[in-house]
């Protein structure tokens, strides 16, 4: 089996993945306000939903990213470069799966983006929900943030996100070069 042609396909790949995501982050700084507003609102309703229609305070802090207040006494920051991270690697990835098929990796990097945004609505109301449970125990709050770090570091949101939308392609094109 000639491993040459599949470590220059790997890293071609990887070289798209790393010029696109460079793209992405630098347009996430035209969309960010937009994006932090929608999620701000999103995670205050969805909120609401479960405590009485009563809306938490989330905050766009512009340059910084939300900030959530709570009946908790302590402020909850969520930074937008982590989540601009998310959305960056998670188009990149999509687009860089799909090579030469723009219209079609478009359509996917799109799909992508709506799961990161569902990720990360889903993730701030549980980590919402964390902290109110353990009202006055100061010594959760850094156990909230240092779970909400470790998980997005590790970058599995949007790695996820990618799978789900470009896995049936990729196993197409496994099966494509074992015909072959």
């Amino acid at each position: 089996m000639p491993t040459g042609p599949y470590l220059r396909s790997a890293a071609a790949w990887a070289g798209r993945v790393l010029v696109i995501y460079a793209v992405m982050l630098a347009l996430w700084w035209l969309v960010a306000a937009a994006y932090l507003a929608l999620l701000a609102r999103t995670v205050a309703r969805v909120d609401a939903m479960g405590h009485g229609g009563r809306l938490l305070p989330v905050v766009v802090a512009p340059s910084h990213g939300l900030v959530v207040f709570g009946e908790w006494g302590d402020t909850l920051s969520i930074p937008q470069t982590v989540l601009g991270a998310d959305l960056a690697l998670a188009v990149a990835l999509v687009l860089a799966s799909f090579g030469s098929m723009w219209v079609r990796g478009a359509s996917r990097a799109v799909a992508a983006t709506g799961l990161v945004f569902i990720g990360h609505v889903a993730t701030m109301l549980a980590q919402i929900a964390l902290v109110r449970s353990h009202r006055g125990e100061g010594a959760i709050m850094p156990v909230a943030w240092g779970l909400w770090v470790a998980v997005y570091q590790a970058k599995v949101l949007p790695t996820a996100a990618w799978l789900l939308v470009c896995g049936p392609h990729l196993l197409e094109l496994i099966k494509r070069r074992k015909r072959a």
